[in-house]
C-alpha cells in the first residue's frame, strides 16, 4: 500500500499478516479498526513536514479514504447463519452432525460464543473475574477452551471427579489436557482430595461401634409395640405394628402402656444424676 502522490510505502502485506497473527485476541472487527488507525497515522506522518505539499482538499480526500481503507469496522453477517452453514458443510462431508433448529446444547452455545468473539466483539467481557466450576467431568474440552479464550483475564476454580463422568464420549476422563490449558501461571496448582467431604470410612465404623446396638434395639422395640417421642410441643407417633397391648408394672404399682412410654435416654440419664443414683 503506497501513497499515490509520492509512492511512499505505508503498509506492506507482510506487516499486515504479522499484525493479524500477533493480535490473536482481537476480533475481526477490532483488527479492521486498528489497521485503519495504523494506516491513518502513517499517512498523517508522511504528509506533515515533508517537502511535497498536499492541497487541503486532496489531503482531506486521502484522509477520508484511509480512515476506512480496511472497512468501516462492522461485519454485517449473522453469527447464527455462519454456524448453521458450517454444520451443513460438515454434514455434506459425511460427518455425524446434528443441525439445531429451536434448541441448542452447551456446545452449540460454546461455538456461537467463539465465533462472536473472533468476529464481532470489540468490548471484552469485564464482569467476570473468577469462575467456579463444579462437576467439571461432565463437560468436554471444547467448552473449557472456549471459556478460556473468551475470558482470558479470569482465574478459575475447577472441581470434579473423573470417575463420575457420565459422558464418556466427550466428558473428561482425566485432567491432563485441562491442566495444560488452565495451569499456566506460576501460582496455579492442582490438588487431589484424599477423603470425601460427605463422609469418611471411619465415621460409619465409629457409629456402628458406639450406637449401632442402641439403634437396633430402638428399631426392634418400635416395630413390636410402637412408640411416641416428644419433640417440643408436638408429638411424633410411630405406627403400631402389632395389635395386642404391652404393659409393664411400675415400682409404684401402676401399669404403664409401653406404646405410650417416651423413649429419650438423655432425660432418663439426667433424672438418675439428680437422684444421685
Amino acid at each position: 500500500m503506497r501513497l499515490e502522490k509520492t509512492g511512499t510505502l505505508l503498509l506492506d502485506a507482510e506487516y499486515i499478516d504479522n499484525y493479524c497473527r500477533e493480535q490473536s485476541t482481537l476480533s475481526m472487527e477490532g483488527k479492521m479498526c486498528m489497521l485503519n488507525e495504523i494506516l491513518l497515522a502513517k499517512f498523517e506522518n508522511e504528509v506533515s513536514g515533508k517537502e511535497v505539499t498536499f492541497p487541503a482538499r486532496e489531503k482531506k480526500a486521502l484522509k477520508r479514504k484511509y480512515e476506512k481503507y480496511f472497512g468501516d469496522g462492522k461485519w454485517r453477517g449473522s453469527i447464527f447463519d455462519l454456524y448453521l452453514q458450517f454444520l451443513e458443510q460438515q454434514a455434506e462431508k459425511g460427518k455425524a452432525v446434528e443441525v439445531p433448529e429451536n434448541s441448542f446444547d452447551v456446545y452449540d452455545l460454546a461455538a456461537l460464543a467463539y465465533l462472536y468473539k473472533r468476529i464481532k466483539e470489540n468490548d471484552p467481557v469485564r464482569e467476570a473475574s473468577h469462575v467456579v466450576i463444579d462437576e467439571a467431568q461432565d463437560f468436554g474440552m471444547m467448552a473449557y477452551q472456549v471459556l478460556h479464550y473468551c475470558l482470558r483475564d479470569c482465574t478459575y476454580t475447577i472441581m470434579g471427579d473423573t470417575s463420575q463422568n457420565i459422558h464418556f464420549s466427550y466428558g473428561l476422563n482425566d485432567w491432563e489436557e485441562l491442566k495444560k490449558l488452565i495451569l499456566t501461571g506460576t501460582y496455579d496448582a492442582f490438588g487431589v482430595l484424599r477423603k470425601s467431604y460427605r463422609n469418611t470410612v471411619e465415621s460409619p465404623i465409629l457409629q456402628m461401634k458406639s450406637c449401632g446396638t442402641g439403634i437396633l434395639r430402638f428399631i426392634r422395640w418400635s416395630r413390636c409395640c410402637g412408640t411416641e417421642r416428644r419433640c417440643g410441643k408436638k408429638h411424633l407417633t410411630m405406627k403400631r405394628r402389632c395389635s395386642p397391648r404391652v404393659f409393664r408394672q411400675s415400682r409404684h404399682g401402676r401399669r404403664r402402656d409401653m406404646r405410650r412410654l417416651p423413649l429419650y435416654a438423655g432425660m432418663r440419664q439426667k433424672r438418675r444424676i439428680r437422684r444421685g443414683s
